[in-house]
Parts: structure tokens; C-alpha cells; sequence
């Protein structure tokens, strides 16, 4: 398995045994070609560094012709961020570091492994009913530990919210149906065709976490509990916001009605 991590093995903190440190350092370790470990350190993960990649995703249609081609560019905004982010590497032979330019030698493989490291966050399935007054969202997430490089997966990360209104749905509904035309020449026809654009949806629901988040559970800096809903909303990780507000609109855990028709018969 040259470019992908083999299997590494992923301790689970039950909930409340340890806060997840927002202001660590972050760490991915992988072994790749033979066997051989590397592994990429930088500092926290900030706003900046995922509006770098959410500004990168291309999700288009472009008519070409009789044909239509769609596309769907994710993994090379993802490597660009870690490229950025990536303060220092080890594993790699010949003192690659001591290099003024090292970072443009990285291999994309091995940097779309760590941004996919880097992302392991997810909703735990609901284990009661949901109380749509004050709907709580539950992660779980795995984080390298930066000093012992042990794979930890936490759970028990809950964020609660304020229940979305109207206007949040309507504004939803606008950002994730909205499209844009590039009209040109496309196929040797001027005007004759043109690429549909699919903006990305992040920083809308990076706005609705701020605007309906009251607390967080699991979560700390420096070993101290997030304390206020403001506090939250400036330190909080992005894609750990946008992961947990996501469900609120877009719910995951849908029961398939036929599936019940079924059961009942």
C-alpha cells in the first residue's frame, strides 16, 4: 500500500476522559512504500487554513459539445492546505528539510493521505429521541496525540444549538441551489455552451454555527473547558463546525420509510 497508511492502532477515550486541546499542535503519521513512517507537524489548524481549501473545491458542468463533463475537485485543494500548513516532516531521506523549497517536493499522495488524517471527524449516530428546542449533535473525531504520535479517537464532542428558524432554511435553500453560468465559447461555437458553477457551501454553515451554537462539551484550550458560546464560536475548528451544524439542515439518520413498510408487513 505505497500511498496509503497502513493500519495504525486507534485508542478510544470515553466521554469526558480527555478535553480535545483545539490549540495543539497537530500531527499525522502514516507508513507508505515498504513500510517506511512519515510523519507532518504544524501548528493548529485556523480559519484561514480551511478557507484556503474550501476556496479551492471545484464542483462544476461544462457542455462541451454534445457532451456534458462533470467535475469534482476536492483532493487537490485539500493537498494545497497541507502544503501551506505543514511546518516540518520526518521520514523522508536526504535532510529533505534543509531545503529552502522542501515543501514543493512533498508527494501529492502522501499529502492528500495527511489532509484525509486531518479530517477524521464524524456524527455519532443519535441514541435517543431529538428535542428540537435544543438539538444536540455528537462527534466523534480521531486526532494524533503530538507527543506520543498514538492515534486517539475522542468521543462525547457535543455542540448544541438554538433550533434554525425559517430565514436560516431559506437562506440554506438559496446558498446550496445556487449555480453560476460561464457563458463563452465552448466546442468551437461562440456562445454556444458554458460551464455551470456549484459555489461551495462551508462558509454559510460555518455563519449558521456561530449564529445558533450555545455550548460544547468535550472541547478545551489548554486544558480548560470552552466556557462560553462566544468563546466557542472564535476558537472552535471550522470543519468540526461545519460537520456539526450540517445535520441540523441535512440530516443524515433518516430511517427508510420502505424499509418500515417492509418490517411491519
Amino acid at each position: 500500500m505505497d500511498e496509503a497508511t497502513a493500519p495504525l492502532a486507534t485508542d478510544h477515550l470515553p466521554p469526558g476522559t480527555e478535553l480535545l486541546d483545539l490549540a495543539a499542535e497537530r500531527a499525522v503519521t502514516f507508513r507508505a512504500g515498504g513500510g517506511y513512517r512519515y510523519t507532518y507537524r504544524g501548528p493548529r489548524l485556523t480559519a484561514a487554513d480551511w478557507d484556503r481549501y474550501f476556496s479551492g473545491i471545484e464542483v462544476s458542468s461544462e457542455n462541451r459539445g454534445k457532451k456534458v463533463v462533470d467535475v469534482i475537485n476536492v483532493s487537490s485543494s485539500g493537498a494545497e492546505m497541507v502544503r501551506h500548513w505543514v511546518a516540518r516532516v520526518e521520514g523522508y531521506a536526504g535532510d529533505l528539510i534543509s531545503d529552502p523549497e522542501w515543501k514543493k517536493y512533498l508527494p501529492p499522495g502522501h499529502l492528500n493521505v495527511v489532509f484525509a488524517a486531518l479530517c477524521q471527524v464524524a456524527v455519532r449516530p443519535r441514541t435517543g429521541p431529538l428535542d428540537p428546542r435544543r438539538v444536540e449533535v455528537e462527534l466523534d473525531a480521531d486526532w494524533f496525540h503530538p507527543q506520543t504520535l498514538a492515534r486517539m479517537r475522542t468521543s462525547g464532542l457535543i455542540h448544541r444549538f438554538a433550533p434554525p428558524s425559517a430565514e436560516h432554511l431559506r437562506r440554506y435553500d438559496n446558498a446550496t441551489t445556487q449555480t453560476i453560468l460561464e457563458r463563452g465559447t465552448v466546442g468551437g461555437v461562440k456562445g454556444g455552451g458554458g460551464k455551470t458553477i456549484y459555489p461551495p457551501r462551508q462558509r454559510i454553515l460555518i455563519g449558521f454555527y456561530d449564529e445558533l451554537v450555545q455550548s460544547v462539551e468535550g472541547y478545551g484550550l489548554a486544558g480548560q473547558p470552552l466556557a462560553s458560546a462566544e468563546q466557542v464560536r472564535r476558537e472552535m475548528d471550522d470543519f468540526h463546525k461545519v460537520i456539526a451544524v450540517n445535520p441540523l439542515f441535512a440530516p443524515s439518520d433518516l430511517d427508510d420509510p420502505a424499509a418500515e413498510e417492509q418490517e411491519a408487513a
